[in-house]
């Protein structure tokens, strides 16, 4: 179903999110440089869009995988996007987005909201009850729209001696929340509640 012709309103119904297994961590890898080529360009100098391409070929990459729980966005057999989201290192009540990418041919067709929605089903499921995502400078306003307000900035653990800055985006997951898509009602109290996050 990779009719060019499909809208992007039916991408969104169109497409399976399923968990990811070890047999999709190459494509995974694969889709994770494509979206770096096509973004990163315009937020990160070419040292640092070289170092995060680096990473994806390091061994502490498939590590990463192994300890997070990790969704892909398909169309028919086609890898469009992932997600992936693990507990907190220092808060118990805090779950963390990971990481988010998307093909660059299927953007703005809701795969990310969906990937984000069915990572925050799963940690509030989990019992987690706060949610931080560690975003990208790219990201920011998506993750914006979906109720996350920005706690400061972190550099990347990188293998290579150049660090490159991440946006700290955190908010609360409602039962509301989990069942419909209007966030920003169910943050309006509790996230003044929500202590500093530092992943």
């Amino acid at each position: 179903m990779t009719d060019q012709t499909v809208s992007k309103f039916d991408l969104k119904k169109l497409t399976s999110i399923v968990p990811c297994t070890p047999e999709d961590y190459s494509d995974l890898r694969a889709l994770h440089k494509m979206a770096i080529n096509a973004t990163g360009w315009h937020f990160y100098s070419l040292k640092e869009v070289a170092a995060q391409l680096s990473e994806i070929d390091q061994p502490d990459y498939t590590i990463a995988l192994l300890n997070e729980t990790v969704f892909l966005a398909k169309l028919d057999d086609l890898l469009v996007g992932a997600a992936s989201w693990r507990p907190s290192n220092d808060h118990p009540q805090t779950a963390v987005i990971a990481a988010l990418y998307l093909h660059p041919a299927f953007t703005n067709g809701g795969i990310a909201t969906a990937l984000i929605q069915e990572c925050e089903q799963a940690s509030y499921n989990a019992g987690f009850r706060w949610i931080s995502a560690l975003s990208d400078l790219n990201s920011r306003p998506f993750f914006a729209k979906l109720g996350y307000e920005a706690k400061g900035y972190r550099n990347s653990k990188c293998n290579q001696s150049i660090q490159y800055p991440l946006q700290v985006m955190t908010r609360h997951i409602s039962t509301q929340y989990c069942k419909t898509q209007n966030v920003k009602s169910a943050n309006a109290n509790a996230l003044s509640q929500m202590p500093g996050v530092n992943e």
